[in-house]
Formats: C-alpha cells, sequence, structure tokens
C-alpha cells in the first residue's frame, strides 16, 4: 500500500509540473506581446494575431484537460445514436482540405463499406478532428489517408500518414497523458500540449469502441478506431 500511495503521489507532482509548463508557456508569450503594446514596440495589429493564438491554445488545453477529468472520473456524457460512419468522416475531412492544400499534402478518403454506427456523432467529431490535426501536424511529405470499412461487429476509420513516423520505445506511450517523444517537442512546441490522443482514446472507449496505433520512424503513423455498429448496421457478412 505504501508503494501504491508513494507512485499515486509522484503521478500527482508530474501532472501537476506539467501542467504548469503547459500554462506556463502561453502564459509569458501574452505578457510579453502585452508588454511590448504598452510600450509601443507593438501595434495592436501586430500583437493579436499572436496574442489569439495563445489564447486558443489555453482554451484547449482546458477543455481536454476536463475531458480527461471526466473520463478518468467515469462521468463523461455520451449520448449515442445510429448515424452513417462515411458521412462523420466526410465532414471531418472537409475542414482540412484547405490546411492540406495550403502545405501541397493529398488528402484522401476511401469508403470502403459504408455502414450505421452506433456513437455520439460529436465525440466522434472530435476523435477525428484530433486524429487529422496530428497527421497534419507530423507529415510534410506525401499525405494522408483515410480509410472507411465495416469488419464484423465493427465501423472501421483508419488514418494513415506519411509522416515522421514513432519511433519504438515511445509507442507504449503515446496514449499517456502529455507525453510527447523528444522528436515531436522539437518540431511542434507551440501546438501540441500532448493530450489529443489521450482525450481521443477516452472518447472511443466511452463510446464502447477501440483505438490503436501503429507506427515505423520515417514510414508514417496508422491509427485505427474501430466502433460498434447500430443494429440496422449490423447486415450478413
Amino acid at each position: 500500500m505504501a508503494q501504491a500511495l508513494e507512485a499515486t503521489e509522484a503521478r500527482r507532482r508530474e501532472l501537476i509540473g506539467t501542467v504548469a509548463h503547459e500554462l506556463r508557456t502561453p502564459l509569458t508569450g501574452m505578457r510579453g506581446l502585452t508588454e511590448g503594446l504598452l510600450d509601443g514596440v507593438f501595434s495592436i495589429e501586430e500583437a493579436a494575431p499572436d496574442i489569439l493564438r495563445e489564447i486558443r491554445r489555453l482554451e484547449r488545453l482546458t477543455q481536454e484537460l476536463s475531458l480527461v477529468t471526466q473520463a478518468e472520473a467515469g462521468i463523461m456524457s455520451v449520448v449515442s445514436r445510429p448515424v452513417a460512419l462515411g458521412e462523420i468522416t466526410r465532414a471531418a475531412l472537409a475542414q482540412f482540405e484547405r490546411p492540406f492544400a495550403l502545405r501541397e499534402l493529398e488528402l484522401k478518403l476511401d469508403v470502403r463499406q459504408e455502414t450505421v454506427i452506433q456513437v455520439d456523432a460529436d465525440r466522434l467529431m472530435q476523435v477525428l478532428v484530433n486524429l487529422l490535426s496530428n497527421a497534419l501536424r507530423h507529415t510534410t511529405v506525401g499525405g494522408v489517408r483515410v480509410q472507411v470499412d465495416r469488419l464484423h461487429r465493427c465501423g472501421l476509420v483508419t488514418v494513415q500518414d506519411t509522416g515522421e513516423g514513432i519511433c519504438e520505445r515511445d509507442l507504449p506511450h503515446v496514449f499517456e497523458r502529455f507525453y510527447r517523444s523528444d522528436q515531436s517537442r522539437a518540431r511542434d512546441e507551440d501546438e501540441n500540449v500532448g493530450v489529443g490522443l489521450t482525450v481521443s482514446q477516452h472518447l472511443v472507449e466511452a463510446m464502447g469502441g477501440r483505438i490503436s496505433l501503429s507506427s515505423q520512424v520515417s514510414l508514417g503513423t496508422t491509427v485505427t478506431v474501430e466502433v460498434p455498429l447500430a443494429t440496422s448496421g449490423l447486415l450478413s457478412d
């Protein structure tokens, strides 16, 4: 019991330290920009976009922390209903057409089999947006392929990128809160707060599904989301 309490306290200290770090970065940025405005170094037109970016980062962090806390406490709200998996996936991809085009990256959708699933549509959309954001962040050449299919009693969405990949030692930790490999931290310290995959895992599991990830350095990463079929989607194999 003493060892368990010590481990719990160590995790608590680590979490508090990490949250403090994540909050400190945007707050420091906003303080510097505000001081620059007051000193006349920046004009409001120059500083406003950067201040808004930092505010949005804080909003994302607080929202995702709230979701993780709710999930771990078992009080996350999920309202499932029958929806078309391909339809939700198309809507998610539509949000990323311009960002991918601006980076000259491909974004392809392959709906192999349309199916009806039993999920919270808003929660699943959030998962897909998280996965596409991660794929875009870590892909510089090639692009991302999203595949929709059905396997037995599950609807499947696979997000496959041609990005930098994740080294083998990091793979067991990718769904942990705030975990980021040194490589990802160096690439995008300003945007990646390290809870997107954690939130996605909790959301998918709350809907009765599962999420898995495989990756190879320099070859890319593949994330697979499995969610339950609705009764109307249970077609004969």
